[in-house]
């Protein structure tokens, strides 16, 4: 029976392995970019930005052109990842590190952060201990008052009539284990390689509701300022349905 660290190796050799091709794949414009650049703090010359699940470093990348001057660090568990990062944009503004984001934040000084985002990786932590204990470390970290910005995978029709396979045998382990969610949900990716190999990964996605997430981030002091998810045609709304993505702005409060 697979743990917790299984399921989490399994998750770096899917993303080191196929981090060259993740890296093209991701070249597209998000729209979710845009509400984080509009969403980041515009009265200081140089934020201090920690960026936790970096990938390949594409935000990085869409956020130094024609932006104020800043500091950036990357944080991302797979070396697969930050190995492209560094190829793509390491600069004198940016550092890129690998390492487990919790342990990271956990290291971190307190208030030494002016901005934390999280872009499809608070995701795939394991369970609602880790989620907890991240979020927490998130505001122990960031300055009173600066700026938390979360964006994860959503629910949606196409990811319910794509996905039922599995979203069926979540809810089954629910059923059968009191301690498992039924949005613990395993989504399978094929190896670049899988014609000669047949090697599929199997990714732990937790697929939060707006009222979890942002439940969370009340839990460890945040003051939400907004909470919405992001349509398929890149528009703010505040239906579940035709989603792609949830995007949280949230404040460190006392």
């Amino acid at each position: 029976m697979k743990t917790f660290a299984d399921y989490a190796e399994e998750l770096e050799r899917c993303y080191t392995q196929q981090a060259q091709q993740f890296d093209h794949s991701r070249r597209k414009h998000w729209p979710e970019f845009d509400y984080i650049k509009q969403a980041l703090p515009q009265d200081t010359q140089t934020p201090k930005v920690l960026e936790l699940g970096c990938g390949s470093g594409r935000l990085y990348g869409f956020l130094r052109d024609g932006w104020y001057s800043h500091s950036y660090i990357g944080v991302d568990f797979a070396q697969g990842m930050i190995d492209v990062a560094l190829q793509t944009y390491a600069d004198e503004w940016s550092e890129f590190v690998c390492a487990d984001m919790c342990a990271y934040l956990q290291a971190c000084q307190q208030q030494s952060l002016d901005v934390v985002v999280a872009v499809a990786s608070v995701q795939h932590l394991m369970n609602k201990h880790d989620r907890q204990l991240c979020c927490e470390a998130m505001y122990r970290c960031l300055e009173y008052w600066w700026t938390l910005i979360l964006v994860n995978r959503s629910l949606s029709h196409w990811f319910v009539k794509k996905y039922w396979k599995e979203l069926v045998q979540a809810a089954w382990n629910a059923l059968l284990d009191p301690k498992k969610s039924r949005n613990d949900v395993m989504i399978p990716w094929k190896d670049p390689d899988w014609q000669t190999n047949q090697k599929i990964y199997q990714r732990r996605y937790h697929m939060f509701t707006l009222s979890e997430l942002t439940d969370y981030l009340r839990s460890a002091w945040f003051v939400i300022e907004q909470a919405c998810y992001i349509a398929q045609d890149g528009t703010m709304s505040d239906q579940w349905s035709h989603a792609r993505n949830s995007f949280v702005v949230a404040r460190k409060g006392v």
